[in-house]
């Protein structure tokens, strides 16, 4: 509810959730397509995406089998996932291709071309933010209409989740446990994307996925749900203020324990931080988080993370911590109290500069993708459209010749001394050493040529 000197307006109730019916196809490497057997209605026909080896999926079936026994931390290695827009305009069903680049290991040769498109993703990729679930799923939310898409890489199928109570233009997105959290980037007060309300949780726990008549898979038993918006997101507004309203954005953010932590522009707005087992908003009172966009996880400690001190800026290592109590600080570490119910939260950071043996810091750049691998690797991920006349296509829409194709390179870090990231609170605050990398290339083409940014994201998974 938005209130407008002495009138009220009040949000009209969420409709319920839409699922589209457009057909999703996945595909693994070589071009093999799995495709409907048969064109049967109703509970138990089989699905047109299934797992090599196993025999054919039944629906409708648990989103989540049984959180006990899911392991996070499956398999050995781990694959990158990136997602390519096209500008396909004038497609009848436009789709973004996903790709699969196994992440070469410091023993092995570094090969060219090493990724395979594992699947056609249906939806507004350019609008929506992706996050990692259990290290199994990737979900993306947003665009608009503010859509969902998982992607499950266990068993390489496509799923289209419920609609957004309002649409989000590249939200922040956290992931805790089986709950996803959409917060608008830019709050709007006047109409969609970014109306009110502007924070949102869906609750996978219990989610079915079910099979539309169509072949395609979607998910019921779940739906968006709004939830308080942070305490600096103006719930009231003169009319003066609803002609100038406040310019707010999201400065960074990262989840902590059962915390998520947000900072906002301008930085002097300070940190926020979101109990996400109280479902309420503390504010911070103290300065914003030292990194900026989302910090990604680091090893298995949840306290440490990877991230860009500024835009386009060098990647550092970050420790912190949200306790009940006092801990260690040092000359770097900045601390700060939030009220909480019978006490008060301690939370504290520390900063660690990555760098080479050169002391030569790792520097991201333009078009520049930040992941984590284990305690001893991360990777970054960089590209650049292929300007060269003769490899450019001519667009119809806008007359004019344009790329088709971009060149991508996967660069691995080593770290020479992970064991320090384990005891980052000590007085003395050592760097984090790169001992060597490994550069995996490849490109990729199309047809149409690429949207902007050409590639949306770049997750890990293990495999």
């Amino acid at each position: 509810m938005l209130t407008l000197g002495n009138y009220e307006v009040h949000q009209p109730s969420p409709p319920p959730a839409q699922f589209s019916s457009s057909t999703v196809s996945s595909e693994i490497s070589g071009d093999l397509l799995f495709r409907p057997l048969g064109d049967r209605k109703g509970m138990g026909r089989r699905s047109k995406v299934r797992k090599l080896g196993e025999g054919p999926e039944t629906y409708p079936q648990p989103f989540v089998s049984d959180p006990k026994l899911e392991d996070p931390n499956q398999g050995r290695g781990r694959s990158v996932y990136l997602a390519v827009c096209r500008r396909d305009w004038s497609a009848s069903q436009p789709y973004c291709p996903l790709y699969k680049v196994d992440v070469v290991s410091s023993g092995e040769s570094s090969p060219r071309g090493g990724k395979t498109r594992v699947a056609k993703l249906r939806t507004d990729v350019g609008g929506k933010t992706f996050v990692p679930l259990q290290s199994r799923w990737i979900v993306g939310v947003g665009g608009d209409p503010g859509g969902t898409i998982i992607y499950d890489t266990n068993k390489r199928r496509v799923i289209r989740g419920p609609q957004l109570v309002a649409a989000k233009q590249r939200p922040a997105v956290a992931a805790v446990g089986y709950r996803v959290y959409a917060l608008s980037s830019s709050p709007n007060y006047i109409a969609d994307p970014d109306f009110v309300p502007w924070f949102e949780i869906l609750d996978l726990k219990d989610a079915v996925i079910t099979e539309k008549v169509d072949g395609s898979l979607s998910l019921d038993g779940c739906s968006w749900k709004r939830l308080p918006s942070p305490l600096c997101f103006p719930g009231k507004l003169t009319p003066m203020g609803y002609i100038n309203p406040p310019l707010i954005s999201v400065r960074s953010y990262v989840v902590v324990g059962h915390y998520i932590l947000v900072s906002l522009n301008p930085p002097t707005s300070g940190t926020y931080a979101f109990d996400t087992e109280e479902h309420e908003w503390h504010k911070v009172n103290k300065e914003h988080l030292p990194f900026v966009g989302s910090a990604t996880p680091h090893g298995h400690s949840g306290c440490i993370f990877l991230g860009l001190s500024r835009e386009n800026g060098p990647v550092s290592a970050y420790c912190i911590r949200v306790s009940a109590s006092s801990s260690p600080s040092s000359s770097v570490s900045t601390e700060a109290e939030l009220s909480h119910k019978g006490g008060a939260l301690k939370l504290s950071f520390n900063v660690l500069s990555v760098k080479s043996k050169g002391h030569e810091e790792v520097d991201a750049m333009s078009g520049h993708y930040l992941t984590s691998l284990d305690l001893e690797h991360f990777s970054t991920l960089t590209f650049e459209l292929d300007n060269r006349k003769h490899n450019k296509i001519y667009d119809d829409t806008v007359r004019k010749l344009v790329p088709g194709k971009l060149f991508a390179k996967l660069i691995t870090y080593q770290i020479e001394n992970p064991e320090i990231l384990e005891e980052v609170l000590n007085e003395e605050m050592p760097e984090v050493a790169i001992s060597s990398q490994l550069d995996q290339h490849f490109k990729i083409s199309s047809d149409f040529g690429f949207s902007n940014p050409p590639i949306t994201f770049s997750l890990s998974i293990y495999k």
